[in-house]
C-alpha cells in the first residue's frame, strides 16, 4: 500500500499567496518537504508514492540519493511524451478542483526543460503510459530487476 504526495498541494500549503510559489528557490523548498513527507510515510510503514514533475537531473539524483540513506528503494515511472495536443486536452478535461496550476504554456515551458533520463536514472525507471492500468504498474515496479 502507499501514500501519494502531489508537489501542486503541498507548493500551494507552503506558498498559500500565489506569487510566492514560483520565486527563486521555491521548487527547492517544495522538493525537500516532498522529501521530509515521503519519510514520515515510510516511518509508518506504508511506500509513498511522490507526484512531481522532477524535470531537472538535479532534482532526481537527490531523490535517488536520499532514498539510499533511506535504505529504501527509489522508482522513476517513466512517462513518454504524448505531444502538445495531448496535454493540452489533459488540461482541459481535469477536475476543476485539481490544485495544479498548469496551463499549455506551463506544460510548453516544462517539456522544453525537461532533462532526459541519465543512464542511471534509467536503471531506476519504469516506462508508462496512458494506457497502463493500475495493476500493470503494480506489477511493473515489483519487479526483482531494479537497482
Amino acid at each position: 500500500d502507499g501514500m501519494r504526495i502531489r508537489s501542486d498541494r503541498e507548493r500551494r500549503r507552503l506558498f498559500p499567496e500565489r506569487g510566492g510559489r514560483y520565486r527563486e528557490g521555491a521548487t527547492e523548498q517544495v522538493y525537500r518537504r516532498l522529501r521530509v513527507m515521503a519519510g514520515s510515510i515510510l516511518d509508518t510503514g506504508f511506500h509513498a508514492i511522490v507526484d512531481a514533475a522532477f524535470l531537472s537531473i538535479r532534482q532526481r539524483r537527490e531523490f535517488l540519493a536520499w532514498s539510499k540513506t533511506r535504505r529504501t528503494e527509489a522508482i522513476i515511472l517513466d512517462f513518454p511524451d504524448p505531444g502538445e495536443e495531448a496535454l493540452v486536452s489533459r488540461l482541459r478535461s481535469r477536475d476543476p478542483d485539481d490544485p495544479s496550476e498548469a496551463t499549455p504554456e506551463v506544460v510548453a515551458l516544462q517539456r522544453e526543460q525537461r532533462d532526459p533520463l541519465t543512464e542511471e536514472e534509467a536503471r531506476h525507471a519504469v516506462p508508462i503510459d496512458d494506457r497502463t492500468s493500475p495493476e500493470e504498474v503494480a506489477r511493473l515496479i515489483d519487479r526483482p530487476s531494479l537497482p
